[in-house]
């Protein structure tokens, strides 16, 4: 790993929990009013330490750091961004704080506020079984507040202007609709799309060059699911089990999408599952956006509908057929 010098800066982590230790322990003490303090762990390492304590903790490879004077903090967040799930506006206010020491400078809550501090390979060690376990409650990824496109549901009449191009199949499966909504909840991250992953893989790695997200972000939870989940590079915008599920293109876009799942019974041992992509472009670009990739649309969406079938365990009843919305006032 090329690093810059920074990478030696000497830190003192603290563990999130003992974060909220001290905090609640604040407010349960009067005679830490309008003060100060420092707070840190029992470690005081580099960030070369801090990397190979968790490459340990990881079971990965040791890692050979090799840390030179020409990489700016700019050019640092960029290979971060290429390198890791983190963007760019994140990686570089963090990469510049980096250049400076962080450590406690006094100690006084420790008197104050005594509580078991955790090492670093302690805290790393708990991060990771808990990601094992599949209990996390909340990611980085999924911060931010989640808004609709005030597009996806207006109820604007066709002579107001605008454009929304969509593209929708339809299946019908003999399968419950609590079997076919089992893969939909489990798309994106190691999983994948289900269909020309390759693809998906490929437009991922347009938008990281691009300054994106990419498919780097995975998801949460192998199965759960959310508002406000991030799915790769989409983020859940609505989930209804097991009957629908929109999400929203969070990728480098001349426009904005929105894709959808809606599931419904068909008597006791059929069920309908519509797939429906909308895109509401920007500009020229925006066009030509979507023309040049509209027959892509159409064999990806129309694979990952018979997978999803296949997935379900069920069989293809009909389809998948072109399906055009029937609610879609803003359409013209």
């Amino acid at each position: 790993m090329t690093t810059p010098r920074w990478v030696r800066t000497p830190c003192q982590p603290i563990a999130i929990r003992n974060v909220l230790g001290y905090l609640s322990g604040c407010l349960e003490r009067e005679d830490t009013a309008g003060k100060t303090f420092d707070i840190g762990g029992p470690d005081i390492l580099t960030y070369q330490d801090l990397m190979r304590i968790y490459a340990e903790e990881a079971g990965l490879h040791e890692r050979i750091i090799i840390p030179v004077p020409v990489l700016s903090p700019r050019l640092s967040s960029y290979w971060l961004h290429f390198m890791t799930p983190v963007p760019p506006s994140l990686a570089r206010p963090l990469v510049e704080e980096l250049k400076s020491p962080v450590v406690c400078r006094e100690n006084e809550i420790k008197s104050l506020i005594p509580q078991k501090l955790l090492t670093c390979r302690e805290a790393m060690r708990i991060a990771l079984d808990r990601i094992k376990q599949n209990s996390v409650d909340t990611c980085w990824s999924d911060a931010g507040e989640v808004t609709e496109p005030e597009w996806v549901n207006c109820e604007d009449a066709d002579y107001a202007g605008g454009i929304i191009f969509e593209c929708g199949y339809r299946a019908v499966v003999r399968s419950s609709v609590e079997e076919l909504w089992a893969p939909v909840q489990r798309l994106g991250g190691s999983i994948g799309w289900y269909y020309a992953d390759s693809l998906w893989r490929l437009r991922g790695g347009m938008d990281r060059i691009a300054g994106g997200i990419g498919l780097r972000r995975g998801r949460r939870h192998p199965v759960d699911i959310q508002t406000g989940d991030t799915l790769d590079f989409w983020r859940v915008l609505d989930v209804n089990p097991p009957n629908h599920l929109s999400l929203h293109a969070e990728m480098k876009l001349p426009g904005d999408a929105v894709l959808e799942f809606r599931l419904n019974p068909l008597g006791a041992v059929e069920s309908e599952i519509i797939e429906l992509s909308r895109f509401l472009p920007r500009g020229l670009f925006g066009l030509i956006y979507w023309y040049s990739l509209y027959p892509l649309h159409q064999l990806i969406f129309k694979g990952m509908l018979g997978e999803i079938a296949r997935r379900s365990g069920g069989s293809l009843v009909r389809g998948p057929e072109r399906y055009h919305s029937v609610k879609n006032a803003c359409r013209i």
